[in-house]
């Protein structure tokens, strides 16, 4: 199920959902602007807060989708008021911001507990059979119905009213002193308090950005649809968001590792989106190079004893070859597959990357292969291990050709080699160019007039500058020398302890071959990672015959 409808609300689920928003305005967390560890310690602090210690900045919502007729149920949750968790130990949810200035979803009014006479109007704040009243912007209904009992809203007055059989009346959320007075009814009848407030959107909690998802500790169950929720957010709409224990005793909530293993897409999810950047042939991703948002970045490897995202000692400290492969690079996977193995790993996109917290390091692509093993295994190789084999090694014996090509690299932030190149920047000044104001098109020509057919004096373009990845793809079909580009990614760690932070979005297998391989390593990044099945990447099939090349594998 979607954890949002698809217009954009989130829905009454028919499964026990909570959710937990945070009143008052906190720094943001986005995707590691601080860690699970300080963002329970600030909702800690929210929820040991004493009511009255500042204007609206203090406790928290605890909402339960579907409970009331019209728009949902939501606690109040503070250390000094009762706690939902302790008769709905199986609540489940989530943490976000509540600042009127990011979003206009707040409480509507507040009551003290829940409820128990019938049918309510106005999202909940008013008794149905007392609701023809006039409700200006604040939806509360204490003010109004307690006329009789001298017009002032305090739970003696409250309680007057429900005395006298009288359905029970909403206190004002917009109004401080009238909320203190709620929260000391729901304390006098030791009861939480119930919130009204309307349905949150999609676009809402996009725009949140300190949240997590909730359960009650020592609930297994409360875990596990923790671990599911956070895991359905992620599915339908690619947010990240930790699990957090909520410790009524500890007085807060509590950060675990455990609860937080990098999120993982359903099959489906992913091989749809597999599809959908393979054929996504833009320029570029809004200014950026286009590896941000389209293509894929692939790994091939022979199957066997060691791990598709393993590499060899040469390559430590150094440069991983990995392939560009989109629709328009023409790059010919099944040939490569001949060579090193028929099976291999997709990574992410960059700006996936970037969301989850698991970055490597593309750091240069080749438009055709370069041979980066060419003498990998000497101690004067041919391409430069500190620039992740994206320029010539300057240490190399063939370091007096070299210099006919290039220049001395000496850019530490980018490693490309076409900034170096002296026949590449020879054509660009007879034309009146430079790199940086080049189109993509206008340096796919420079490169393809001014380089030499071999492979391994062609320069690297440049994957931080979005021309220059452009004309890499441009280039990328010449197939000069063999039929695939060449993308160096620096090498990373690769440690078990490592590997759930690698962005490894599938393991693939060629049409045609068997998938025994790229199942292999699925079960040894379960192995490594610890996770199930489910949350593991998903095994896909590469078909280049067809529009939509990847299917999902379900079993070996």
């Amino acid at each position: 199920m979607s954890f949002f409808q698809k217009n954009q609300t989130l829905p009454r689920f028919k499964i026990y959902l909570a959710a937990l928003l945070l009143l008052g305005s906190l720094p943001a967390y986005a995707g590691g602007a601080f860690g699970g560890a300080e963002l329970a310690k600030r909702l800690s602090g929210l929820y040991q807060r004493a009511p009255s210690a500042c204007d609206g900045a203090n406790g928290l919502l605890l909402r339960e989708a579907g409970a009331l007729p019209v728009d949902g149920k939501t606690w109040y949750l503070n250390q000094a008021s009762a706690n939902p968790f302790t008769d709905k130990p199986g609540l489940v949810g989530l943490v976000l911001p509540m600042d009127a200035n990011q979003h206009a979803t707040l409480p509507d009014c507040a009551l003290a507990g829940d409820p128990a006479d019938g049918q309510r109007a106005a999202g909940g704040c008013w008794p149905a059979a007392e609701a023809g009243q006039a409700i200006d912007s604040d939806p509360s209904s204490c003010g109004k119905l307690m006329v009789k009992y001298g017009c002032d809203v305090t739970m003696d007055n409250w309680l007057k009213r429900r005395a006298d059989g009288q359905p029970a009346c909403s206190f004002s959320t917009r109004d401080q002193a009238e909320f203190k007075q709620a929260l000391l009814t729901g304390a006098k009848l030791s009861v939480p308090l119930v919130l009204p407030m309307q349905e949150w959107r999609a676009t809402d909690l996009k725009g949140m950005t300190t949240r997590a998802v909730v359960y009650a500790a020592g609930s297994e169950s409360g875990r596990s649809a923790a671990r599911s929720t956070r895991l359905a957010l992620y599915n339908d709409w690619k947010l990240d968001i930790p699990v957090l224990a909520f410790d009524a005793p500890g007085h807060g909530f509590k950060y675990l590792d455990d609860d937080n293993p990098t999120p993982r897409r359903s099959g489906q999810t992913v091989v749809a989106e597999l599809n959908r950047r393979f054929n996504n042939t833009v320029t570029d991703c809004g200014g950026k190079p286009a590896h941000h948002c389209s293509g894929l970045l692939v790994h091939m490897a022979a199957a066997g004893q060691y791990p598709v995202w393993d590499y060899k000692p040469h390559r430590d400290k150094a440069g991983i070859s990995f392939v560009y492969l989109r629709r328009d690079t023409n790059s010919l996977l099944q040939n490569l597959g001949g060579l090193v193995g028929q099976q291999g790993v997709v990574f992410k996109s960059t700006d996936d990357q970037q969301q989850d917290g698991q970055n490597a390091d593309f750091a240069c692509l080749y438009p055709s292969d370069v041979d980066s093993n060419y003498a990998i295994d000497q101690p004067e190789q041919l391409f430069d291990p500190h620039t992740a084999f994206c320029t010539m090694n300057p240490r190399s014996p063939l370091k007096a050709t070299i210099s006919a090509y290039f220049n001395d690299h000496a850019n530490p932030t980018d490693p490309s080699s076409c900034q170096d190149s002296k026949p590449l920047k020879t054509y660009l000044d007879q034309h009146g160019l430079t790199l940086d104001n080049a189109t993509g098109p206008q340096l796919f020509d420079a490169w393809k007039e001014s380089q030499r057919m071999d492979g391994h004096y062609r320069c690297s373009f440049s994957t931080r500058k979005a021309n220059q990845f452009h004309a890499a793809i441009l280039a990328s079909p010449l197939y000069y020398y063999l039929n695939w580009n060449e993308g160096m990614v620096r090498s990373y760690p690769k440690a078990a302890a490592d590997v759930a932070h690698l962005p490894i979005e599938a393991f693939f297998f060629m049409a045609g071959q068997s998938n025994a391989g790229a199942f292999t390593y699925q079960t040894q990044y379960m192995k490594a990672t610890g996770v199930t099945q489910q949350l593991a990447p998903p095994v896909v099939k590469y078909d280049p015959t067809k529009a939509d090349p990847f299917s999902l594998q379900e079993k070996p």
